[in-house]
């Protein structure tokens, strides 16, 4: 049994350059105004690597090409991708850059820094990511407000049997006051869901 609750610490081998260089913070920026922001490890040495790279950044992102910007190779901000060498370059960096740009694009469906998942995982996040099924093994023990205290579970099974697909949620841990109520009440509205007061106590 102590064997299965023991964490691997064996370490994905990524593709590419992004093996080595894991924080996508490092390889692009998505820009509010719609561009892209990218800095690659290599150099021009006249084999036309920038150019390739912007264009499977553009491809991957479904962006024009004329929006993705290119920043050339800066010791501070760039990953170490070691030396540019004309025939590896697309191996190992163009395939970083297609998996750096495909992540966020893939696991929320958007690049929009306005989004909160992906603006954390663009700009925010570690070299190391931790996977796998998460057990729950005990829930907090509260005695007071116990009415209160719902779980995901309870929320999601109370929507379904009240028929909510579009839920806008609020946590308050004050008494909300009449800018609030507005507030919550306009954005139901907007979004044309439903609205889930949620106290914060204890």
């Amino acid at each position: 049994m102590a064997a299965e609750n023991k964490i691997s610490t064996a370490r994905r081998t990524l593709p590419g350059s992004l093996d080595t260089n894991r924080n996508l913070s490092q390889w692009l920026d998505i820009n509010r105004d719609g561009t892209v922001t990218m800095r690659p490890g290599k150099i021009e040495i006249g084999q036309g690597i920038l150019t390739a790279l912007r264009q499977i950044v553009a491809e991957e992102l479904d962006v024009n090409l004329e929006r993705v910007k290119l920043v050339t190779a800066v010791t501070a901000l760039s990953p170490n991708e070691g030396v540019t060498s004309g025939s590896r370059s697309i191996e190992e960096s163009g395939v970083a850059f297609r998996y750096a740009a495909a992540e966020a694009r893939e696991v929320f469906g958007t690049t929009d820094k306005l989004h909160a998942g992906a603006n954390h995982l663009l700009t925010k996040t570690n070299p190391i990511y931790v996977g796998g099924r998460i057990h729950g093994l005990e829930a907090p023990r509260h005695y007071d407000f116990r009415h209160l205290r719902t779980t995901p579970r309870d929320l999601r099974e109370h929507f379904e049997k009240m028929g909510w697909q579009r839920i806008v949620a609020f946590q308050t841990r004050n008494p909300m006051h009449r800018a609030h109520l507005e507030l919550t009440f306009r954005a139901a509205q907007i979004a044309e869901a439903n609205l889930l007061i949620h106290p914060s106590v204890g």
